[in-house]
């Protein structure tokens, strides 16, 4: 820090510190409006947007027009315990999934500049604890589901109605 103050003083002396600063434009994420906006924006997106039902999508698959497109990704941190007399494991992974959900997007020059949104995301199975859509997915021999033994998380929403959910949990 001694030197970042000796380097401050000497560009105040030399008359560049205000012009180097002037210079400086901070994203607009970072303003000091962003609160204001972004209270703004998520009720805009909230408001009669209906968690239950899916988004539309533009699907990529020929046999149908209809459903919603979600990409996943599982990311495995740590063998917790292998059993092979009972032929289970125990995993902590990381569960990625992303979708489009074109009902939460927005023009960013609208809302200061604000290019991303969170919000609250627990579980498909308990839509009144999560604020928008989450897709239906559970892995087809897990001894529990994934609304018991992954944690809540907040979704981001871009403004592109691009939305990434992550959250770690065991498996």
């Amino acid at each position: 820090w001694s030197r970042c103050g000796n380097v401050i003083t000497m560009l105040a002396a030399a008359g560049l510190l205000s012009t180097i600063l002037a210079s400086v434009q901070l994203a607009p994420d970072f303003s000091a409006s962003y609160t204001a906006y972004a209270t703004q924006l998520r009720g805009d997106l909230l408001q009669n947007y209906d968690q239950v039902v899916p988004p539309t999508s533009i699907r990529k698959v020929p046999y149908s027009q209809a459903g919603t497109d979600v990409g996943m990704q599982l990311r495995f941190y740590k063998v917790r315990a292998v059993s092979a007399n009972e032929g289970s494991a125990s995993l902590k992974v990381w569960w990625r999934m992303w979708w489009n959900d074109t009902r939460l997007s927005w023009d960013p020059a609208a809302y200061g500049g604000i290019k991303a949104v969170s919000f609250n995301a627990a579980s498909f199975a308990t839509p009144g604890d999560s604020e928008i859509w989450l897709p239906d997915a559970t892995p087809y021999n897990a001894i529990q589901g994934p609304m018991h033994t992954f944690e809540a998380s907040l979704a981001v929403a871009y403004h592109d109605g691009r939305v990434e959910w992550s959250r770690p949990g065991t498996l």
